[in-house]
């Protein structure tokens, strides 16, 4: 059995070799990543973004959004709102999606990060 000595030597050596290393921070978890709805960076937290809204008919409208948590659990909520029917007065790119679709013009979404943000506490 090492001594005590050798025990933290080894346990300051380990410590010490991996300070200074950034861990590798997971950027996305799609199954089909050349589909990430932001080009492989989904995980990304505190973001501003952008949705392209383009129809059918040459069309196009820019919608702008906040991701406090991930961006792929808004993305997720997003298209939640786009197709249940109890959900389209979610917010503004929904109700458009659903306009849009009373008026059976097809429409494509293209998304984007615009910036990133930090995080808002109430009352600070």
């Amino acid at each position: 059995m090492p001594s005590m000595g050798v025990i933290l030597k080894n346990h300051n050596k380990s410590v010490l070799e991996t300070e200074g290393q950034e861990e590798a921070v997971r950027q996305c978890n799609c199954r089909d990543k050349p589909n990430c709805p932001l080009q492989g960076h989904c995980l990304t937290t505190s973001s501003i973004y952008q949705a392209d809204v383009l129809t059918e008919d040459g069309g196009s409208h820019t919608y702008f959004g906040l991701a406090e948590r991930d961006f792929k659990a808004r993305w997720s909520n997003h298209r939640r709102s786009f197709g249940t029917e109890k959900c389209e007065s979610e917010t503004e790119l929904s109700k458009l999606v659903w306009e849009l679709g009373s008026r059976s013009i097809q429409c494509g979404i293209e998304w984007r990060a615009v910036a990133g943000c930090g995080s808002c506490r109430p009352g600070s």
